[in-house]
């Protein structure tokens, strides 16, 4: 017995006994005078109750409404969803460049509320703009899309999407506010039921939602559909009391079910036991705090004054008493922890040499370059106090170029305009030039308001590199380079880099354009990290626009579409 008893000896069978009794001596007593009173239930009470929360709850399905309206309206009037559409009146080609268009200005209503899962727009002869690849006449009946466009750009709440009952649709007619509110398409809203999904009270309590057209749309116990009347009904032999609530705004049916049963057992305690469970409650309250509090500490005391007899409140290894299980672990795991601090402090020491050691190289290697580039510019001032101007030239575009590879960004995002690029393209086919002499020759051809827009650093260069190296420099013929960066559109730019070297055989062109296999060679690996850096800094549709043009003996041409994004001083 003895052993069992100091084998179980733990603080939490301590506290769990202790409690244990409190609860029964706390049940005892109200069980004593709570005995044999209650009270009769009023079923006007319940009535009251039942019609103010199926009015608030009336309520709150009309603002939960009102507010998908209001974020339809805003998405319609927005000031770029009214230039898209008006453009797609006037050029229906332009649909599937606007997609990203369409994406972006939805992101900025998606948070709003959750519950709005998709934003569709469709032409008014029901042809898909976003998406492009469903008709709307595919999930809006033909009566709901006659509906909105008498209702003149009120939402039209359209019912269950009959693929699943979770969702439901609304729709309305966009007009164009600046041109004669003339009407260019419908706004589609998918949305989850839930949203509108409530509940009060207990678990036994229910509410149920059906829309104008008597189709269920959300709430508890769907299985038992009510559409009834109001009043006392039975489901599963179990008394229930129903409100019935039509808003006058949807037009929808609230059903409100409460549980008599459920009811009965709540008000007849709530008179009798409040105060009575309140006092013994508050005193319960603070004998159990005190004891809890007393018992837990005490040990905890003796702990804190064994730590603090080290010598200049150094954390020493302290002996592991046994008064119970708990303690002990705990004096045995301060220990393990002490002897934890005491390595680490060992290791942190160690890695701060490593740091420093590591900071002195990070010094050395910030110094190196700008000795390359001071010995350049030694080279470039001697070349031309030699008069060796072209040499010279060759140095100085050698020391640019340098500078711009290696240098570090001033910018998180690594990116240069236009005109710095190209700058530093020139200096590439210098150098180029001092090699291949009269074989190369080349041309830029850039749109003075494009200089300012930015792109990433060394975007070009790879592919300047590949048109020398693969295709002009393995051929005796005299080659060209062609550059040229063209306005496409409103918001995009395009970038041509064509040579008439040697051009690529079909399969590693093939290769080049999926990108499905990357060779070894390191043209190729330069190509994948150009997309890489491109899905990165843009996305995965600008990356997808690098398109590489190639025949044997004839050249290769490389284009790429990118989003203007001009530089702001």
């Amino acid at each position: 017995m003895r052993a069992f008893i100091k084998k179980n000896n733990t603080l939490h069978n301590q506290i769990f006994l202790l409690f244990s009794v409190l609860a029964v001596i706390n049940i005892s007593a109200v069980t004593i005078i709570g005995y044999n009173k209650f009270s009769s239930v009023y079923d006007e009470i319940v009535q009251e109750q039942l019609e103010q929360t199926s009015i608030e709850l009336n309520s709150s399905i009309e603002a939960k409404y009102s507010q998908i309206s209001m974020i339809a309206s805003q998405v319609s009037t927005d000031e770029d969803i009214q230039n898209l559409m008006y453009q797609l009146l006037s050029q229906p080609d332009l649909a599937s460049l606007q997609a990203q268009t369409f994406k972006r200005t939805l992101n900025r209503y998606y948070p709003y509320i959750d519950s709005i899962l998709d934003y569709r727009f469709y032409k008014l002869d029901g042809a898909g703009l976003f998406p492009a690849s469903q008709e709307l006449n595919l999930i809006i009946d033909d009566q709901s899309i006659q509906r909105a466009l008498d209702a003149e750009g009120q939402l039209i709440w359209v019912g269950q999407d009959t693929k699943s009952h979770r969702y439901s649709y609304a729709i309305k007619v966009i007009k164009l506010m600046n041109h004669s509110y003339k009407k260019s398409g419908f706004l589609v809203l998918k949305l989850a039921n839930e949203y509108f999904d409530t509940q009060f009270g207990d678990s036994d309590n229910f509410i149920q939602i059906f829309d104008d057209s008597e189709q269920f749309l959300t709430g508890q116990n769907s299985s038992k559909l009510l559409l009834s009347d109001e009043g006392e009904i039975s489901i599963d032999d179990e008394p229930f009391y129903v409100v019935k609530s039509v808003s006058p705004r949807t037009e929808w049916t609230i059903y409100v079910a409460q549980s008599m049963a459920n009811y009965n057992q709540k008000t007849q305690k709530i008179q009798l036991f409040l105060v009575g469970i309140a006092l013994i409650g508050v005193v319960l309250g603070f004998l159990l705090s005190w004891i809890i509090a007393s018992y837990i500490t005490s040990p905890l005391k003796q702990l804190i004054e064994a730590m603090r007899k080290g010598p200049k409140r150094q954390l020493l290894h302290i002996e592991e008493t046994n008064s119970y299980l708990e303690m002990h672990t705990l004096h045995h795991t301060y220990n393990q922890f002490i002897t934890d601090i005491e390595r680490l402090i060992e290791e942190v020491y160690e890695k701060q040499l490593l740091q420093q050691q590591a900071e002195l190289k990070a010094l050395q290697s910030q110094i190196n370059p700008h000795f390359l580039y001071n010995t350049l510019n030694t080279f470039y001032w001697k070349l031309i106090d030699e008069g060796k101007d072209e040499l010279a030239d060759y140095v100085l575009s050698m020391s640019a170029l340098f500078k711009y590879s290696v240098s570090a960004t001033t910018t998180d995002t690594d990116v240069v305009t236009l005109q710095q690029e190209l700058e530093q393209v020139e200096h590439y086919l210098n150098l180029m030039k001092m090699r291949l002499d009269d074989r190369l020759t080349w041309q830029i051809q850039c749109e003075s308001e494009l200089k300012t827009v930015q792109i990433p650093k060394l975007l070009l260069q790879p592919f300047i590199e590949n048109a020398i190296i693969h295709g002009i420099e393995p051929q005796r013929t005299k080659g060209m380079i062609d550059i040229i960066i063209r306005s496409k559109g409103r918001d995009l730019l395009s970038i041509i880099i064509q040579d008439n070297g040697k051009g690529m055989p079909a399969t590693t062109l093939d290769n080049l354009n999926k990108m499905t296999d990357i060779p070894t060679g390191m043209n190729h690996i330069g190509v994948h990290n150009i997309r890489l850096r491109l899905a990165i800094h843009y996305s995965e549709n600008v990356a997808d626009s690098l398109h590489f043009k190639s025949d044997e003996n004839q050249g290769t041409k490389v284009s790429l579409i990118l989003p203007k994004e001009e530089k702001h001083s």
